[in-house]
């Protein structure tokens, strides 16, 4: 297996930078999120950003998530899979690690300050342990695989994804995929 990273591009986010840290760094400010999942405007922002569809479905899985101040749990046909916090250092990092899930993933937030420290600059990478047929499977699903290769990603992604890669590298320990994050996602409910 090989050790694959997606890493986010850096996106601005209009809040100083321990605010989006001290919403990050403990999971239960997610309960929050779930709370406004029922008011008519949310659920219309959410169905407008990715789709009615799709906006029915991540109210379910948020329905069914349970959560703590270190960790966030969803079942699964496979059993309970949790990503759990394992590293804290405020107010830049918050490190996650996926328990349960049927492939190793590691997954950290980094925050720095910028405009003056009114606003924050944040980013995002995955890392999974992806052998070569699930490694094809994720690829499928947000890209074409014939131009992932090429490293020309970013004009055949749909829209609709979460994170879109927009461009890749190799080197001979890991594959790393740049990923965009939709404006939206940073500026979420949760940090408001």
């Amino acid at each position: 297996m090989s050790s694959n990273d997606f890493v986010s591009s850096t996106k601005q986010i209009p809040y100083p930078q321990e605010t989006v840290y001290d919403k990050l760094q403990d999971l239960t400010h997610l309960e929050q999120l779930r709370q406004r999942l029922n008011t008519p405007d949310f659920e219309e922002k959410i169905a407008s950003q990715i789709g009615a569809d799709k906006a029915q479905d991540v109210k379910q899985r948020l329905q069914s998530m349970t959560f703590t101040s270190d960790s966030l749990s969803v079942p699964s046909p496979l059993g309970e899979m949790s990503l759990e916090i394992v590293e804290r250092e405020a107010p830049k990092l918050v490190k996650f690690e996926g328990k349960g899930t049927p492939v190793a993933v590691h997954l950290w937030i980094q925050l720095l300050p910028s405009d003056e420290g009114r606003q924050s600059l944040m980013r995002v990478t995955l890392r999974a342990e992806l052998n070569m047929f699930i490694r094809k499977m994720v690829e499928s699903q947000y890209v074409g695989t014939d131009s992932l290769w090429q490293c020309g990603v970013a004009e055949s992604q749909p829209s609709s994804h979460l994170l879109q890669v927009s461009s890749c590298s190799r080197d001979a320990q890991a594959m790393t995929y740049r990923m965009n994050i939709p404006a939206a996602m940073p500026t979420s409910p949760i940090l408001r």
